[in-house]
């Protein structure tokens, strides 16, 4: 499926972006000195963004090793990121909030679970390994390598001053943006198991983007 800028944008601001991390990381470290808010934000960034380039570069050898057809990887990849948006979309505010407040400050929630499952999510991942393999050498993979890269230096300095964005974030407003965020999320993700689908010649629809 070929994803336009805007399209890459929404999806990974869904998927890989500061929100929820944020939010999380600003509830665990209350009390906690900045210095300490600083090393997990660096290590956080650091791990995801491995994760993220260990699957650009093995994204498309996981598929041949485990004989899975584009096609198969979009319709799967849908449905995964159908359920991701749609529990942000009915997910219950005050029970993220009490879950965050649940996380003990330590070095350790760098990778658990800001790195994984927030900024390299699965949802992420199977947009990233469906682009890999339907590209056409390194420059079809330069806009989504860039984004990558914008929404870890985002990431990063959403997680250093975690506790000053969250003072002066009006909790309501982050609400409703990141429910509409899904809702868009929830029309791409069905886009993509149409596009597996058009690919296997099981439907037909006039203006389908294929990849």
């Amino acid at each position: 499926m070929s994803f336009s800028i805007a399209e890459l944008f929404l999806l990974f601001f869904a998927t890989i972006g500061p929100v929820k991390p944020m939010v999380i990381l600003a509830a665990a470290t209350r009390d906690s000195s900045p210095e300490f808010v600083k090393q997990v934000a660096f290590r956080a960034v650091v791990t995801a963004a491995a994760v993220l380039a260990l699957f650009i570069v093995v994204g498309e050898g996981l598929l041949d090793a485990f004989k899975v057809s584009v096609p198969a990887f979009q319709i799967g990849g849908g449905i995964i990121l159908f359920v991701f948006a749609l529990s942000t979309v009915i997910e219950d505010p005050g029970k993220a909030k009490a879950d965050g407040k649940k996380i003990e400050p330590s070095l350790d929630m760098s990778a658990y679970p800001l790195a994984i499952p927030l900024m390299s999510s699965p949802a992420a991942l199977v947009i990233i390994i469906s682009m890999v393999a339907q590209s056409e050498g390194f420059a079809g993979l330069v806009p989504l390598i860039t984004l990558i890269i914008f929404f870890m230096i985002l990431n990063y300095f959403a997680l250093r001053y975690c506790q000053v964005v969250a003072s002066k974030m009006n909790p309501g407003v982050t609400m409703v943006v990141a429910k509409v965020l899904a809702v868009c999320l929830v029309g791409l993700s069905v886009e993509l198991v149409f596009v597996g689908l058009n690919s296997w010649g099981v439907v037909e629809i006039v203006g389908l983007k294929a990849g």
